[in-house]
């Protein structure tokens, strides 16, 4: 997959026209995945580029619609998505300012997508809109489209349980500790990329020695509490058990992510690694001594021998590697 950041570069006269698919896209979830799917469909069926179009930092955080530290994948983990989950000709993730925001829906099409771009089939989500105030829509498209002769396709929602998918709704179910939910929802289940950092070493005086792994400012955690999860490193994928939380037993002040990786010995500081969450087995609780924390996690770990890695996380690492 080709990633393009610079519109300026792109030279369309050395690729197809395009098929192509924009917005967001936080969290890649089922809606997404359909819109992607679509695009694919019609590149194939036209001989077409199939691309992507999406932004960062993210619209709603330059417009002060989200805080910063609510983002689903951050722009890394996005990318490798896109990248080893889908066969995508094309990534565009341009920068999103507040000029930028400003353009007008008929700019944005005409001179982004038309003419730099030279889209010429245009899938969109139930309720996307673009443009400065929004503007640009199902609608706008449909005429804009007899006009200069490109075809768009709006895709339906999806529902859960009564709810349409949507980022907003998976941030909610991460909230609420439910994981396992989320993951449903997720074209790949929840996880974040890190590199694994000099911790305090708390796990390894208890018998558990833990890898800690370092988050950007901008990524989602989910609730705090142990979740059994999975790590991928350095090709291998292992069950583990993870902490999201402050180590109150310690009077820590930080919020940290610690995995202890069961069945693994070795050392993986500095290494970048893979943390999948599967599901909450229990909140994060103040202990009244190191020994009763111990034997808590000796339970959990009991507890983690009744859950599987889900076949989705073995798939996406498969890719990986």
């Amino acid at each position: 997959m080709e990633i393009v950041t610079d519109l300026d570069s792109y030279d369309k006269e050395k690729h197809r026209p395009l098929s192509l698919t924009m917005g967001d896209f936080d969290g890649l979830h089922l809606a997404h995945e359909r819109l992607i799917k679509k695009t694919m469909l019609l590149a194939r069926q036209k001989a077409y580029h199939s691309a992507i179009l999406t932004f960062d930092p993210s619209p709603k955080t330059v417009l002060e619609k989200m805080p910063r530290n609510e983002r689903l994948f951050t722009l890394e983990e996005k990318k490798k998505i896109l990248s080893f989950y889908y066969r995508l000709d094309l990534a565009f993730i341009l920068p999103f300012t507040p000029r930028f925001s400003r353009m007008s829906a008929a700019r944005y099409l005409k001179d982004i997508l038309l003419t730099k771009m030279n889209m010429r089939q245009l899938v969109i989500g139930h309720d996307h809109h673009f443009g400065y105030r929004r503007r640009g829509n199902y609608s706008y498209l449909s005429l804009a489209a007899k006009r200069y002769g490109f075809e768009v396709y709006q895709v339906e929602q999806i529902t859960y349980k009564g709810e349409v998918v949507s980022s907003s709704l998976i941030r909610r179910l991460l909230d609420e500790g439910l994981v396992h939910e989320a993951n449903r929802l997720l074209c790949v289940p929840y996880f974040l990329y890190g590199q694994v950092e000099l911790g305090h070493k708390l796990g390894y005086r208890l018998g558990f020695p833990t890898a800690n792994v370092a988050y950007k400012e901008e990524k989602k955690l989910p609730q705090r509490g142990v979740y059994f999860g999975a790590v991928f490193s350095k090709n291998n994928l292992y069950r583990a058990l993870i902490n999201i939380g402050t180590r109150p037993t310690v009077d820590g002040k930080s919020t940290t992510v610690e995995a202890h990786l069961l069945n693994f010995s070795g050392n993986l500081y500095g290494e970048h690694v893979y943390v999948f969450f599967i599901r909450k087995i229990r909140e994060e609780y103040r202990f009244p001594s190191l020994e009763a924390l111990s034997q808590q996690i000796q339970k959990d770990i009991e507890q983690s021998q009744g859950y599987s890695i889900l076949p989705e996380i073995s798939s996406f690492c498969e890719r990986l590697r």
